[in-house]
């Protein structure tokens, strides 16, 4: 049997689960709970789902540099920045794509392209339960 409570925090999804457990016998698995591990392990699926992380913004550029990556810390919104071969990693709870570009071309950062990618909680689960 599965059971499914959906509602927003405070609710008492967590107050009922216990109840059914106790009573049933049944497992209990908290997605919040199972997020909130990954975050205080580190983990990137933790940093992701708890940082605000929805959109992975990829910048291709000629060589990554450490200022470069300063200027676009400080650009409200991004999460994180990384540097990886010749292109930069940018973690951003929205599409920070015009700001990033403006960022870079501005300060004389050279930039090649840029792409998006988009997360849901969804694809954090499956993620978390399915390993893909």
């Amino acid at each position: 049997m599965i059971v499914v409570f959906l509602g927003p925090p405070g609710a008492g999804k967590g107050t009922q689960c216990k109840l059914i457990v106790d009573r049933y016998g049944l497992a209990h698995l908290s997605s919040g709970d199972i997020l909130r591990k990954e975050r205080s392990e580190c983990s990137e699926l933790g940093k992701q789902a708890l940082a605000g992380t929805r959109y992975q913004i990829e910048v291709e550029t000629t060589q990554p540099s450490p200022q470069a990556i300063k200027f676009i810390e400080k650009v409200k919104g991004v999460v994180k920045v990384e540097a990886k071969d010749n292109r930069l990693l940018i973690g951003a709870d929205s599409d920070l794509r015009a700001e990033i570009a403006k960022v870079m071309v501005s300060n004389n950062f050279p930039l090649i392209q840029m792409s998006i990618q988009t997360f849901t909680l969804d694809d954090i689960y499956m993620k978390y339960f399915h390993g893909g």
